[in-house]
């Protein structure tokens, strides 16, 4: 789910289809990108599952589709507006938690490095293999 959200025109696509059902075209144009990279992301997020065809109209030779959220797209993007509602004090808060995590996890490759201290291999490079001709 976060690769389908990795993208501010996926975001941009989400929240257009809160109003209701659109094209591709109408979200390029509201959007002021071009409809190849809407469309794009479009068959990312469907292909996701946060977005679905709801209905396709004939337009000069070519056939229109109209999408709408799925469910799975109305919850997560209720979860990233929950998110970007979140003050900056609470995001920084949620982020030293993590970073102490990631400390102790840290420490994992100092254990590495005291084990390949005490078998010898501490500073050596590894055996440059020779190319033949």
């Amino acid at each position: 789910m976060a690769k389908a959200l990795s993208h501010p025109t996926r975001i941009a696509v989400l929240q257009a289809l809160v109003k209701g059902r659109t094209s591709p075209s109408n979200v390029a144009s509201a959007a002021s990108a071009s409809i190849e990279v809407v469309a794009y992301h479009v068959r990312e997020l469907q292909s996701a599952g946060l977005i679905a065809v709801a209905a396709t109209q004939p337009v000069r030779g070519a056939v229109e589709h109209f999408y709408e959220l799925t469910e799975d797209g109305r919850a997560v993007l209720g979860a990233l507006e929950a998110v970007l509602r979140l003050e900056p004090t609470q995001r920084t808060r949620d982020n030293t938690a993590r970073s102490g995590r990631a400390k102790d996890n840290a420490s994992g490759s100092r254990r590495a490095k005291d084990n390949a201290s005490r078998s010898g291999r501490a500073g050596r490079a590894s055996p440059r293999r020779r190319r033949r001709p």
